[in-house]
């Protein structure tokens, strides 16, 4: 029983509708309290008047040499058996009362005139209490009266028992109002935990319903709603990649499939050169998959390299050197415009990028072909430009040559479409960003915009 109330407690729901339903508790019965306390004051002040209305009665009847217990009984009779008391001080000492004079710890001072009690004032009205007054006789001497509060207490009993009786059915309203309040508030997080609930890899279209009125829970649908934008978005792009790898990798193994097969049932040399054919073709697929790990790790951020500061024109120099062999055998001319300038990044990432752009050059231009390689700086950036005199690419294809396995031009099938994908994913890891456009010298332009800050 403690384990289920202690788990009850701990909702955050029962949490809200304790909290709610004990601040009105709270207000309620500090209004209950006052607007009693208010009722005791009414019935002390009301008791007051009578101790006025007794001295002036006495008073009169003690001036006509009456003897004043009749008044005092009709006083009593008006007060529902309340009892009443009298005594006359004379000048000359002497004291005669009527009735019985109550003990003086139980008698509390009335007030003479029609001042209103204030608000702590409360706390004398009991029944077992007197309200005590006295005044001057006429004829010398002191007179002085004593009403009993039972009267007034009961009154004011019987009007705090109807308070009591509202102060419970509004007690009770406060608590089924803090309830179906918490319950209302808490209705877009119940749905929207339904439509989690449903929510999975063949359903990953569901989103969360949003009201837009910007409050905690809306904002949170809302973030949740571009959460499963981004993933479905991730779960089509990998779906994607699945049917691209698999697609990359079924033609080299098929490939490995045959001639491992005509080797088996060849003469040495043919088993000879089908050995070649399957080395090559596995070093082809190591290079497919270290690509592929290498992109997975950029994209990851995972910095097993560290950044340091680069000199952009020396990388440059260096790296268009290396190829400057390829392109002469083919005939094609490559130039270098470089400018002193330095920028923040990993040295080895950043010589891919290059070499990238320079194998996409070599590969997929006609031999005669310029290429012109040229770096400058702007705005605390580096931009590198790699463009080239070729066929160029078409205006449509010019953002998903960055794609993977993507090849434009079908007569050209050296690599597997993941040379660029790597050199943009390797750009925005340095803050930059990697576009091509068509060139001046009328083929294929890439920039590479990096920052010089650190990263």
């Amino acid at each position: 029983m403690l384990d289920r109330l202690r788990h009850f407690t701990n909702r955050t729901d029962a949490r809200a509708a304790l909290f709610i339903g004990a601040v009105l508790l709270t207000g309620n019965a500090i209004e209950s309290g006052v607007l009693y306390a208010f009722v005791e004051i009414e019935a002390l002040e009301q008791g007051d008047a009578w101790v006025r209305h007794t001295l002036r009665t006495v008073s009169r009847e003690i001036t006509a040499n009456v003897d004043p217990s009749v008044a005092l009984a009709d006083i009593e009779l008006s007060l529902e058996g309340a009892r009443t008391a009298a005594r006359v001080a004379t000048p000359d000492g002497n004291l005669e009362s009527w009735g019985t004079w109550p003990d003086p710890a139980a008698t509390s001072p009335a007030l003479s005139g029609a001042d209103d009690r204030n608000l702590t004032a409360f706390r004398l009205l009991r029944p077992e209490g007197y309200l005590v007054g006295g005044r001057s006789l006429d004829r010398g001497g002191t007179l002085d009266v004593a009403v009993s509060m039972k009267h007034f207490a009961a009154e004011a009993s019987e009007v705090g028992e109807g308070l009591l009786l509202v102060a419970v059915a509004s007690s009770a309203l406060a608590l089924l109002s803090a309830a179906v309040a918490t319950l209302w508030a808490f209705r877009p997080l119940r749905d929207a935990t339904k439509t989690l609930e449903r929510v999975g890899s063949q359903r990953i279209r569901e989103r969360l319903a949003t009201r837009g009125t910007t409050d905690p829970i809306d904002r949170h649908s809302q973030i949740l709603n571009d959460i499963f934008a981004e993933i479905e978005t991730s779960f089509s792009r990998l779906r994607a990649f699945s049917s691209d790898v698999a697609h990359e990798f079924r033609t080299p193994l098929n490939r490995i499939a045959t001639v491992a097969d005509v080797g088996r049932d060849g003469t040495p040399d043919e088993a000879r050169i089908a050995l070649t054919s399957v080395l090559a073709t596995t070093e082809d697929l190591t290079r497919l998959v270290d690509a592929l790990m290498l992109i997975a790790e950029v994209e990851d951020g995972r910095g097993s390299i560290g950044f340091e500061r680069i000199d952009v024109g020396d990388r440059l120099s260096k790296v268009v050197a290396l190829y400057e062999p390829a392109f002469s055998e083919r005939g094609s001319l490559i130039r270098v415009n470089v400018s002193p300038i330095s920028v923040h990044g990993v040295p080895q990432l950043f010589d891919r990028v290059l070499v990238n752009l320079l194998e996409n050059a070599l590969q997929h231009t006609d031999p005669g072909t310029e290429v012109e390689v040229s770096c400058c700086s702007s705005d605390q950036a580096a931009t590198i430009t790699v463009e080239d005199s070729g066929s160029g690419i078409p205006h449509q294809y010019l953002d998903a040559v960055f794609d993977r396995f993507v090849r434009i031009r079908g007569d050209r099938k050296e690599g597997h479409g993941l040379g660029l994908a790597l050199a943009r994913s390797i750009a925005l890891f340095h803050r930059g960003h990697l576009r091509a456009e068509a060139s001046e010298m009328g083929g294929a332009r890439f920039v590479w915009w990096i920052p010089t800050t650190g990263a």
